[in-house]
């Protein structure tokens, strides 16, 4: 065959390995082409078998795992056919995996897939390359699931049980799918306490210490303007006794609206709350000292910087919690050590 016809010849083999995608990925939103893609699929589509395609031309197109999950949400793989595809260029492919995987995980999926393109040189390589990412996908998921149970048990003997608290503020939590992941990992995590999205965005969660660890790890991955750790407490738990002596939360973790959160007239947008127990003021003190953020009155008590204590007997109701003497919310940017 001479070499001016093979564009020709690649053409055709790309338009029948896209109708054979097709048909084998039927389900909605496996397959996707954007509409600039659903163009260029038309026009290549529609010139004669022995006219010349614009160079500037290309097929592709994202093929979506929806039934396979990779660190909890599905697995794509973006696909763009070189002119030379498949005789003399193998397939260009893009791996994306927006689920809980590392970054040597994701470049190991990555990187298989390239591999299954340069074998198949020759062939048509779609098909071969999405096998060998749904079995990596498995083996990844294989691999973690012992790991997950270990973390999820709360009968192991590897470390004492206790009960964890963090206050975790964030620059913004705005993304829709942010959102959905802080509640939908709290539930599996069997975690309780609030979120609150908007600017600054509040994350208060309390449950049995590894998966407090686990699930802190998990949001820290997921990308983020800015976020700190601004509070936490730890409670053991005695011999017999049961995670839920010491919740102050139910388990799940509740979305609060934007502007829902106040005390004393202050937004919370401006004011971050930070969780604690007050017979614990020296881990707060600990804390935020760096901050300059609080004043301690007589005894340890925190006290506003106006300077009046806040009562220990008065029940405060935070983001539809009651608060009693036992736990308190100090907007820290009122507030000053001396």
């Amino acid at each position: 065959m001479e070499d001016s016809d093979v564009p020709n010849s690649c053409r055709a083999r790309q338009l029948a390995e896209v109708e054979a995608i097709r048909a084998m990925y039927p389900e909605e939103g496996e397959f996707q082409m954007t509409d600039s893609e659903v163009t260029t699929f038309e026009i290549l589509s529609q010139l004669d078998e022995d006219a010349s395609c614009p160079p500037y031309l290309s097929i592709s197109f994202t093929l979506h795992l929806l039934s396979t999950s990779v660190g909890g949400r599905h697995l794509s793989a973006s696909f763009t056919f070189p002119r030379l595809y498949p005789e003399k260029e193998p397939v260009r492919v893009s791996v994306e995996c927006g689920g809980l995987i590392s970054k040597h995980e994701h470049e190991r999926f990555s990187l298989s897939a390239h591999e299954a393109a340069r074998e198949t040189l020759g062939e048509e390589a779609v098909l071969h390359v999405m096998q060998k990412l749904q079995e990596l996908a498995w083996e990844f998921e294989e691999s973690t699931k012992s790991a997950t149970a270990i973390t999820l048990n709360p009968n192991s003997e590897s470390a004492p049980g206790v009960l964890e608290r963090k206050a975790i503020w964030f620059h913004h939590i705005k993304s829709t799918q942010k959102r959905k992941d802080i509640l939908e990992w709290g539930a599996e995590l069997e975690l309780g306490g609030f979120c609150k999205p908007g600017f600054p965005g509040v994350l208060i969660v309390e449950g049995e210490g590894r998966n407090v660890a686990e699930y802190v790890k998990r949001i820290q991955r997921l990308r983020w303007q800015a976020m700190q750790i601004r509070g936490e407490e730890i409670e053991n738990l005695a011999g017999g006794q049961e995670l839920s002596v010491l919740r102050r939360f139910p388990v799940g973790i509740k979305e609060l609206s934007e502007s829902a959160v106040k005390m004393d007239q202050a937004p919370i947008e401006e004011t971050l709350g930070i969780l604690f127990s007050c017979r614990k003021v020296p881990f707060i003190q600990s804390s935020y000292a760096q901050d300059d953020s609080m004043l301690l009155g007589d005894e340890g008590n925190p006290v506003f910087s106006s300077g009046y204590p806040l009562s220990l007997e008065t029940p405060f109701h935070v983001v539809g919690v009651s608060f009693t003497n036992s736990s308190l919310f100090i907007p820290y940017n009122k507030c000053r050590f001396v």
